[in-house]
């Protein structure tokens, strides 16, 4: 760890996760709504060290994953009770 060895931080924000399982020592997690989702020391995400323990073989891409599905399931439930709204959300179905 590099960065230790020069007490540098780096900031990382990408989509593209190959090769990052054993590079990140901290995530933070930025969801759609701009909110921290997580954050902290790798070691203190369970689902990682799940992962590392399981020799999974893509661990970051696997949490990401994990985290925007669950962040899309949320979208999908907002918008079936977001359909109808103004003047025509009272009107009735010409169809």
């Amino acid at each position: 760890r590099e960065s230790e060895e020069r007490n540098a931080t780096i900031i990382y924000a990408t989509h593209i996760f190959d090769g990052l399982d054993e590079w990140a020592t901290h995530l933070h997690y930025l969801t759609n709504e701009g909110k921290c989702g997580w954050q902290g020391k790798v070691e203190e995400l369970d689902v990682y060290q799940k992962l590392k323990r399981d020799n999974y073989p893509a661990k970051m891409l696997a949490i990401a994953d994990h985290w925007l599905r669950k962040e899309l399931e949320q979208a999908r439930k907002r918008r079936k009770f977001e359909r109808a709204q103004g003047a025509y959300a009272f009107e009735a179905d010409p169809t």
